[in-house]
């Protein structure tokens, strides 16, 4: 599977040991993931489909949003913000957060700094609403 950022952005090198990541509001340690994943772990088959005209099946696990969501005690809405620490950012349907997997593995790996490292989302499905 090749390197995925958008255009010309470099790849962010993370310490994994001080990284965070934040839903709504409240800061989840890699290690922390870790043990969601040991408990509530989810696996999925998606592909990661890019613009650039390719795409890979791919064995992602790691764990459900809504669990994140949930034991953050985030409130509902109709949409969920998702931003990358490059800045990209996607909004989507807050009915999808049950589909959504925060991957911490692909293929049975540690995802690498090209594919995201140390968590990203997976949201499988069409690219675009309705698609």
């Amino acid at each position: 599977m090749p390197v995925t950022q958008w255009l010309d952005d470099d790849v962010p090198i993370v310490d994994r040991d001080r990284w965070r990541l934040a839903v709504a509001g409240r800061p989840w340690s890699l290690a922390e993931l870790d043990e969601l994943v040991d408990e509530h772990g989810w696996e999925l088959l998606a592909a990661l489909d890019c613009t650039g005209g390719w795409y890979s099946d791919e064995r992602w696990s790691g764990v459900q949003l809504d669990r994140l969501l949930a034991a953050s005690r985030a409130e509902g809405g109709r949409s969920l913000e998702v931003r990358s620490l490059t800045g990209y950012s996607r909004r989507l349907p807050a009915s999808d957060r049950g589909r959504l997997l925060v991957a911490t593995a692909v293929g049975g790996r540690p995802l690498s700094a090209g594919h995201g490292a140390p968590a990203r989302l997976v949201a499988p499905g069409p690219r675009a609403p309705g698609g």
